[in-house]
């Protein structure tokens, strides 16, 4: 049985948060490294 619409949807948001999120906190940690060396 398939999900519904809204679903997939909620679901595809949350993933995309998070993923951004720990993108973002992956790249702040590289930025800091470079600055402090």
């Amino acid at each position: 049985m398939p999900l519904p619409a809204p679903t997939i949807i909620f679901l595809t948001k949350n993933y995309i948060l998070l993923f951004s999120e720990r993108y973002i906190t992956f790249f702040l940690k590289i930025g800091v490294r470079t600055a402090k060396s």
